[in-house]
């Protein structure tokens, strides 16, 4: 009985930790939302939550309780995510076209998402799964265009 109710303890505990977490990231989206801040800080805070989120799902030792977390994520911030990609949406397709290039070219240099290019891959053999399936990260997917960009690493690899 002690160590059922010790288990159920530590289950409960885990899981405020996780939605604690869920919500900080919620959170930092939900801070940069709006036309205050730059296409640049908006795909910078997605880029850094995306990294977070990979991170903790893969510290999480149940495949099954790894695929909640991403899943939990996902529904908690799905819209948010969408709205941030719309307003990035919105100023990039306000630039010039060499000013989009730019923008893509420096996103491409960012630390995060040489994380994304490492994690993704983990994650995925992690789940047997693809990352893609997640609703909220196929649109980021084709955002960002990162298919392409696993592609081209995964083929110099």
């Amino acid at each position: 009985m002690l160590v059922l109710g010790t288990l159920l303890l530590l289950s409960s505990c885990a899981t405020a930790k996780f939605n604690t977490a869920i919500q900080k990231h919620s959170d930092n989206l939900k801070a940069v939302l709006g036309p205050d801040f730059s296409a640049e800080q908006k795909t910078d805070a997605i880029g850094r939550t995306l990294v977070e989120v990979l991170e903790e799902s893969l510290e999480i030792t149940s495949v099954k309780k790894s695929i909640n977390y991403m899943s939990s994520f996902g529904k908690q911030n799905e819209k948010i995510i969408d709205q941030l990609l719309s307003e990035i949406g919105t100023t990039n397709g306000n630039m010039e076209g060499l000013e989009q290039g730019l923008f893509l070219l420096k996103m491409g240099q960012k630390d995060y998402v040489k994380k994304l290019i490492q994690l993704i891959p983990k994650f995925e053999k992690k789940v047997n799964r693809k990352v893609k399936t997640f609703n909220f990260m196929s649109n980021i997917f084709k955002f960002l265009k990162l298919e392409k960009i696993l592609n081209l690493v995964g083929s110099v690899q």
